[in-house]
């Protein structure tokens, strides 16, 4: 699930949006979407996403991260869920404010996958400490993150950007992977180190 199945390759046709809770651009995406996704459909997430990003002041700062991660899973995760698509957002801190700031939403138009150079489209404001996803899809392996064996997946993008992972299952719940206890620890099982947020 989540970024296992991503495809690590460029979307140079991609632009950063203007606004916050706008999810990027997805014309150049068309002939990539599942076959199911009718270009309507595309605007119907895109319309819901936005709507529950300025329903929720999802561009507002946040105390924690976990905070900022919560908010994101209870506004976008029933989007993703009804859509079976897997949507994302960076988390970051800035010092001025002492706050956590939620970037752009991001997807891939995909039921279990997010490619990595979405990420890259909508950089968090301030140190980009974490990143949080959907599992919209209900299958197997949807409840967890992917990646602890191998090198892709949600722990291996964790682990090469060195930030911590939230992952909101289609159950409603909210993990996290804890890189940077990962990281003190020394540990070579990541899977020490996820939690249920709020637990």
């Amino acid at each position: 699930m989540g970024w296992g199945g991503i495809a690590q390759q460029g979307n140079e046709d991609s632009t950063m949006s203007t606004r916050k809770g706008k999810l990027n651009s997805v014309e150049h995406m068309y002939d990539d979407r599942p076959k199911s996704f009718t270009k309507e459909k595309v605007k119907d997430i895109r319309m819901a996403v936005d709507n529950a990003w300025g329903d929720n002041d999802l561009s507002r700062g946040f105390a924690t991260e976990e905070l900022a991660a919560q908010a994101f899973s209870d506004a976008i995760n029933p989007i993703s869920i009804d859509n079976s698509v897997e949507i994302g957002a960076n988390i970051g801190y800035e010092a001025l404010s002492d706050s956590y700031y939620l970037s752009n939403p991001v997807t891939s138009y995909l039921p279990d996958a997010i490619r990595y150079t979405e990420y890259a489209l909508e950089p968090a404001l301030g140190a980009r400490t974490a990143y949080v996803h959907t599992h919209g899809s209900v299958s197997k392996g949807a409840e967890s993150f992917s990646g602890h064996n191998y090198k892709g997946g949600d722990i291996g993008f964790s682990k090469l950007n060195k930030i911590n992972a939230y992952m909101a299952s289609p159950s409603r719940r909210l993990y996290k992977f804890n890189f940077s206890a990962f990281t003190r620890a020394q540990s070579s099982d990541s899977r020490d180190f996820v939690s249920e947020v709020g637990k």
